[in-house]
C-alpha cells in the first residue's frame, strides 16, 4: 500500500511518495533527489537568515580566524583590528577559488594566490 501526500509550495514537491499510510519512514527522495538537496540548501543555509559558524571564544585575538562551511559554502570567521567580528566566504573575487586553507590561525592579512603563486 501506498499514500501520497500533497504539499502546497516551498522545500518539497508537490507529491511526496510515503511507502505507506501512516508511516514514520522519511521518503527515499528526500535524501538523493538533487533538486530537493539544492532546494534544502537554499532554505535552510542560504536564504537571509542567521547561520552558526563558530563562537566569540575561538577568535579572541586580532588577526585570529577559523575556516567553516555554511551548507556547501567554505567560510572564514575573524576577528578585525578593532574586535569586531566578520564571516566572509572563502573565495577569490578573482578567479573564484579557496584563498585561506588552514582550519584557524592567525594572520595579519587573508588574501588570494595570484596566478604566479605571490601573495596579492
Amino acid at each position: 500500500m501506498t499514500a501520497s501526500t500533497t504539499a502546497s509550495t516551498g522545500t518539497f514537491p508537490i507529491k511526496i511518495h510515503w511507502e505507506s499510510e501512516g508511516t514514520s519512514r522519511i521518503p527515499f527522495m528526500a535524501y538523493t533527489d538533487p533538486d530537493q538537496h539544492k532546494k534544502e540548501l537554499e532554505r535552510f543555509f542560504y536564504n537571509k537568515h542567521w547561520n552558526y559558524v563558530g563562537l566569540d571564544a575561538e577568535i579572541p585575538n586580532a588577526g585570529d580566524f577559523k575556516r567553516t562551511v555554511v551548507g556547501e559554502r567554505s567560510v572564514i570567521m575573524v576577528r578585525d583590528a578593532d574586535g569586531g567580528v566578520s564571516v566572509v566566504e572563502n573565495v577569490c573575487a578573482h578567479r573564484g577559488m579557496q584563498f585561506c586553507r588552514e582550519r584557524h590561525g592567525n594572520k595579519k592579512s587573508l588574501s588570494a594566490r595570484t596566478t604566479s603563486g605571490a601573495t596579492r
